[in-house]
């Protein structure tokens, strides 16, 4: 909740001394001023009192406080020069700033105990370092960062003591972003758009690309998704509509088309039709619907019918084998649990089992 205090200072003038109160909500953003003898109309309100340096700001839930930021100002300036942050009457934090507003350190608290703190360190008005510490003043990690001349963000870089680990996050001006994540001998490369999506995923062992993802967006939706597995020189390409639902995923092994899969839906978004090719077999499913649910899919192999499934109303289903085309078995579930089979022959039933208790 740390903007509540910049936006607080933002909207109310200037208080030299004395006591103002706002409407705000649960999040302590104050909405607007009101008379001190208002307070009792509004469920959530923000006190302000003003004492020599001291700035204290007060969220109240029907009249009980909830949230205190006590603020020592410098008085020259009037800029914050410590904060304390107490939640429920516990403390939560501490902030420490310097003459000219900037935060030079931050304290987490937990049972009236510090437990870690960050550093801050800038060049101007630019932040350069940040540390994160635990109690004892001992370092948990390091971010440092990189400007261009303009200052411009170019390079976050996040690293830890005594350990090969290293995260790096690559600012370009046109607002993409690079993370590398460095391992010891794994390193993880992420790509993403200037609004934020995965463009890809590149995964790195001893310097070699073993494995990689790229997804392309148009107007923000995804388009396609390639996948590939280095090593076995594996790629998965999955293409998308302008829903957002799969309609072909194409693969290639060592470079060479291998076989595909299409997807077609029906207006409400439902799956009506996949076709699959690979290693020279062709496999379709198609699916029908009735009244907004599935009542049959039928499986055919190279154009000939193998399998068709009825979704029955009453919580059960029928499938039915082929073989060469021709009719084989019909089975009868209710629910998971089958209780009927009928084998054909020629097209004619030649026996019926009833299946007891699933035996």
């Amino acid at each position: 909740m740390k903007f509540i205090l910049a936006l607080l200072i933002v909207v109310t003038p200037s208080l030299l001394q004395g006591e103002e109160f706002w409407r705000s909500n649960a999040m302590g953003i104050p909405l607007q001023p009101i008379g001190w003898y208002r307070q009792k109309e509004h469920e959530w309100v923000l006190r302000r009192e003003v004492q020599g340096d001291a700035d204290t700001i007060v969220l109240m839930q029907n009249g009980s406080e909830q949230e205190r930021w006590e603020r020592f100002l410098y008085p020259s300036s009037g800029l914050p020069r410590r904060v304390t942050h107490l939640k429920n009457g516990m403390k939560e934090s501490v902030q420490l700033f310097d003459a000219l507003g900037r935060m030079t350190q931050e304290q987490w608290y937990k049972d009236e105990a510090m437990y870690q703190f960050y550093e801050f360190n800038y060049q101007g008005v630019h932040l350069t370092e940040e540390k994160l510490m635990d109690d004892q003043g001992r370092v948990i990690y390091t971010d440092t960062y990189r400007r261009t001349p303009q200052g411009r963000l170019r390079e976050l870089v996040r690293s830890f003591p005594d350990s090969k680990l290293l995260t790096r996050w690559i600012h370009s001006p046109n607002g993409t972003v690079e993370e590398w994540h460095i391992d010891g001998e794994r390193t993880t490369r992420r790509q993403f758009t200037s609004h934020g999506e995965m463009s890809g995923d590149l995964l790195y062992l001893n310097k070699t690309l073993v494995d990689s993802k790229r997804w392309v967006y148009q107007e923000r939706a995804l388009v396609t998704f390639r996948e590939t597995d280095h090593i076995k020189e594996e790629t998965y390409k999955r293409s998308y509509n302008s829903k957002g639902q799969l309609v072909l995923e194409e693969v290639f092994l060592k470079g060479k088309y291998a076989g595909e899969s299409r997807w077609e839906y029906n207006k409400d978004g439902k799956e009506t039709r996949r076709l699959r090719i690979a290693k020279g077999l062709r496999e379709e499913w198609t699916s029908e619907y009735s009244e907004n649910s599935l009542s049959r899919v039928e499986y055919r192999i190279d154009g000939v019918p193998s399998r068709e499934t009825f979704y029955l109303k009453e919580s059960g289903k029928q499938d039915v084998f082929y073989w060469q085309g021709e009719k084989a078995v019909e089975v009868y579930y209710e629910g998971e649990e089958k209780v009927r089979e009928i084998y054909y022959s020629e097209g004619k039933p030649v026996r019926d089992l009833i299946l007891k208790g699933g035996q």
